[in-house]
């Protein structure tokens, strides 16, 4: 994810959190569309709550400085 503005990069974060948890609700009703799907899911709002933690933290803030 490249994004110069910390404002919409923090926005960018929080629409994909929230799609994927949207994506977790509607595979409670279906199928997955590949076995590793909800792994991947998890995986990648891992990665999301690392990222918000580096951006929180006074170094992270550099890279929209």
């Amino acid at each position: 994810m490249v994004e110069r503005d910390r404002s919409q990069a923090l926005l960018e974060i929080e629409r994909a959190r929230h799609a994927i948890e949207n994506r977790a609700i509607e595979l409670r009703q279906v199928a997955p569309s590949s076995p590793r799907e909800t792994q991947d899911m998890v995986h990648a709002l891992t990665y999301l709550g690392i990222l918000l933690m580096y951006m929180s933290t006074e170094s992270g803030g550099l890279l929209w400085d």
